[in-house]
């Protein structure tokens, strides 16, 4: 699965379980792209557009570009040095991970890299 196809699945999914609402979620983005057209032409383009179809700020792709083929991930909410001291390990243990510290986790071997409802 390739990484922009994994980050999107996950901010679909959490839209669709977010504790305050679809409506709400909805009305953000709404909110969020009346602003952008309101922005002059320099603006837009140091707008992060992400922002007008992914209502979280704090998740993006950081490291990886978004064709990287994902073939085992590490996911974690508010990474700190424990999650990332864990990962150096799996990886000294000669676990793999595609996508350094947005990584937390493995499918098994010869799994599909393949999102399943209710993640």
């Amino acid at each position: 699965m390739k990484l922009r196809s994994l980050y999107e699945f996950i901010v679909q999914t959490g839209m669709k379980k977010d504790p305050r609402g679809e409506v709400f979620v909805e009305k953000t983005l709404k909110d969020e792209k009346t602003r952008f057209e309101k922005l002059s032409k320099e603006e837009k383009s140091e707008y992060d557009q992400e922002r007008l179809t992914n209502p979280y700020a704090d998740s993006r792709i950081l490291n990886g570009s978004d064709d990287t083929e994902v073939k085992s991930i590490l996911l974690g909410v508010d990474v700190e040095t424990p999650e990332l001291l864990l990962l150096d390990a799996l990886r000294k243990s000669g676990k793999k991970s595609d996508n350094g510290t947005q990584d937390q986790g493995s499918f098994p071997q010869g799994a599909p890299a393949e999102p399943h409802e209710g993640v």
